[in-house]
């Protein structure tokens, strides 16, 4: 039954993140969750095959949600994203996401309740082993108040393909104080939907834009609680 719980929470979560996020320009859409967790992966490849012109530019749409164990968030996370066996200069492939640049928001101190009602409780050893211990300790922090969750959205522009292949190679290459619990990446070529407009920028002036502030302790969940269920699977699997 937990088992079936679990799988059931992280599978609606998920709907409930992408669901709202299909428009027009979109080619493909992928959520990575807590990629630096131990077990979690910290890269992926995200095909563009179907209605992709390589004529054209294409965007990047990045939104982080990461997590601090202090009120006063510090460190970066560093993310990469280029088209397969395509040269890319790092100002159109590296995304730099720094506190000052994104959106501090205080948890209402229902984080740790809502995991357990979808994913049942776990016990500390567990929960390190499967997360990490710094992202434990940022959790821990978020839910009992003195930590800080952050969201905010980057977006780069690839140029025309010249010799790669449709796919784009994304991954969160490290962080240092805050903790990524989940990145979501769209990948589209024109008009870009409002969802997917940046408000982080290189210059540290945040901007505030139709973010996905909203999904914040969804997205955050996601992270958190994906990775339990995936790891209690696989060893029962196993």
């Amino acid at each position: 039954m937990l088992r079936n719980a679990a799988a059931r929470g992280a599978m609606l979560a998920v709907a409930l993140a992408i669901a709202p996020l299909a428009h027009a320009g979109v080619l493909a859409t992928e959520l990575l969750p807590m990629p630096l967790a131990p077990e979690m992966k910290s890269s992926t490849q995200l095909y563009l095959s179907e209605g992709f012109d390589p004529k054209q530019p294409t965007w990047v749409s990045y939104t982080l949600i990461a997590v601090s164990p202090t009120d006063e968030p510090e460190g970066q996370v560093v993310v990469t994203g280029m088209f397969e066996r395509e040269p890319t200069a790092p100002t159109a492939s590296t995304v730099l996401f720094e506190p000052r640049d994104l959106r501090v928001t205080k948890s209402a101190g229902t984080i740790q309740q809502q995991f357990e009602q979808n994913f049942g409780q776990r016990s500390e050893t567990e929960l390190r082993a499967t997360w990490g211990d710094a992202m434990y300790d940022a959790y821990v922090a978020v839910n009992a108040g003195t930590g800080r969750m952050l969201d905010g959205t980057a977006l780069r522009e690839l140029p025309p393909l010249s010799q790669g292949d449709p796919i784009v190679l994304v991954s969160v290459e490290n962080a240092k104080g805050i903790q990524p619990a989940g990145l979501l990446i769209t990948v589209g070529q024109g008009e870009i939907p409002a969802a997917h407009q940046p408000n982080v920028e290189s210059t540290g002036a945040f901007q505030l834009g139709l973010g996905i502030g909203k999904m914040l302790p969804i997205l955050l969940l996601i992270g958190v609680g994906y990775v339990v269920y995936r790891v209690i699977q696989s060893r029962r699997e196993g």
